[in-house]
């Protein structure tokens, strides 16, 4: 069985003849790679033309930077091959992840998605220790509570996928429980207890460092439209309302919206669900925050 690999780059194109290499030395080898490479700025161009004419890689230039979700979105829907993996640009893969993760799916093929263990490495790609979070899910909490136990690698069949509606392409991080919490609404999720992806630590991350305050927004309103989609709510409403009083005061506290809103918009919000937030000196900060940058003149 075939997979479509996809991959999302933006400005991380040193990593990428690593990654390949990774496939390459995969003990499974029906793949293809589908790097999508979202208007980097670096000079990504010189790794990415090396591969072309390479059968087993498709390379696919965007015209506008969309954010990740957008480019693994266009990747994922570019293949046809009935099993999906993602890849972080700058991550790899061991030699028997692909063999890992088709077992997996022959064992439990209703999931629809199937997660590894995975290995935290340094940027040089040296081995850290085994990620702890990532583990078997409680069957007794919904998958709203339980994200940061699912993680790389993630592999789910393309069939899922199109029934779930597939990624919102408009959130611009946080694609993983974006993608997550869709799956969750058409069949199990299924963790596969063997190390299957190498994880690169380092500054430039999408979801690592500063990025990781942004990562966390998107996520909440990836969790937010996951209630609002489904008939039978997987949390109350008292906790869906603090998810969403959280996400409207963090938009006020940081002066930026994940939907392309006004500030404005978020604070009146964050005061109908905590009128208290009235008393919080970061409220007004961020509020009055665009207001206060000094005129380019």
């Amino acid at each position: 069985m075939q997979f479509d690999l996809v991959v999302a780059n933006y400005n991380n194109g040193m990593y990428l003849p690593a990654l390949v290499e990774s496939l390459r030395a995969q003990t499974h080898q029906s793949w293809h790679l589908y790097i999508v490479d979202d208007c980097s700025t670096d000079d990504s161009d010189a790794f990415l033309n090396a591969f072309e004419g390479n059968n087993q890689i498709t390379l696919l230039q965007l015209q506008v930077n969309a954010g990740a979700t957008h480019a693994f979105k266009i990747g994922i829907e570019a293949g046809e091959n009935p099993l999906i993996g993602l890849i972080g640009a700058d991550d790899t893969l061991p030699a028997t992840a692909l063999e890992t993760m088709l077992t997996a799916y022959h064992q439990e093929p209703s999931a629809a998605l199937h997660y590894s263990e995975c290995m935290d490495c340094d940027s040089g790609m040296t081995p850290i220790q085994k990620r702890e979070h990532a583990k078997p899910l409680n069957p007794d909490l919904p998958v709203f509570h339980q994200l940061h136990s699912i993680f790389n690698f993630l592999v789910f069949p393309r069939e899922k996928y199109t029934a779930s509606g597939g990624l919102n392409g408009k959130l611009r991080r946080a694609m993983d429980h974006d993608l997550i919490l869709r799956l969750d609404e058409v069949g199990a999720m299924n963790f596969v207890p063997e190390i299957c992806y190498h994880y690169r630590n380092h500054s430039r991350g999408i979801s690592q460092g500063g990025n990781g305050v942004l990562a966390a927004q998107y996520s909440r309103l990836a969790q937010i439209q996951a209630y609002q989609r489904r008939a039978q709510k997987p949390i109350s409403p008292s906790e869906f309302r603090s998810l969403k009083g959280a996400y409207e005061f963090r938009s006020v506290e940081l002066s930026q919206s994940c939907e392309g809103k006004s500030i404005f918009h978020h604070a009146f919000q964050a005061g109908i669900i905590r009128p208290t937030v009235v008393f919080q000196l970061n409220f007004w900060k961020g509020l009055f925050r665009p207001l206060l940058k000094p005129i380019k003149r």
